[in-house]
């Protein structure tokens, strides 16, 4: 007998299924790479962030001292050259400062994106990506038994299993004996 209808039915479904969720997985792994990169991005900005604070503190600290040396005999020279270069260096430090300042707002944005990116590397990806490897392999196993009712259903049949193959097809006759004698088998009478 050829596989029924309702099999060849599932089977033309899962193959629709299948290749959706294929096109989903892909979708899903140019999404998760352009999150990435925003992630990165992000993360970059915000770890800037800490560092041009931390360096705009130093370099006014570092000037304040500078301007304290100066007043010491053996260490003005050094002092005043140092600190000609970091009265150069700090306001532009204090720009970028004040503008990532300005830029605050958007960092909780920023941590949302990298929350986001580990959630879809996690979570989102490995139940899609199960998935897809999941219903291709249930897509070969219905394959494989749609060909095994079309093989065993074709005249010349499989000889193995059935020694009347291309002669005439087994009826239900032939497969009552096989049944009663399971019966006696497991239940004697």
């Amino acid at each position: 007998m050829t596989a029924g209808n309702d099999l060849l039915e599932f089977q033309s479904n899962l193959n629709t299924t299948t290749t959706d969720v294929q096109t989903i997985r892909a979708d899903a792994e140019k999404l998760a790479s352009a999150l990435d990169a925003a992630a990165t991005a992000s993360q970059s900005y915000l770890t800037f962030r800490k560092i041009i604070k931390v360096a705009d503190a130093g370099f006014s600290a570092a000037l304040t001292t500078l301007k304290l040396s100066e007043n010491v005999a053996p260490l003005q020279g050094p002092s005043r050259a140092l600190k000609d270069v970091l009265e150069i260096i700090q306001p532009r430090v204090v720009q970028i400062k004040d503008a990532t300042d300005r830029a605050k707002k958007i960092e909780p944005l920023l941590t949302k994106i990298v929350q986001a990116d580990r959630a879809v590397e996690l979570t989102i990806m490995p139940a899609i990506v199960s998935t897809d490897e999941t219903l291709v392999n249930i897509r070969d196993s219905i394959a494989e038994i749609v060909r095994a009712f079309d093989r065993v259903s074709t005249p010349n049949g499989i000889p193995e299993l059935n020694p009347n193959a291309g002669t005439s097809r087994p009826g239900r006759d032939d497969f009552e004996g096989l049944f009663d004698e399971a019966d006696d088998l497991v239940f004697p009478a």
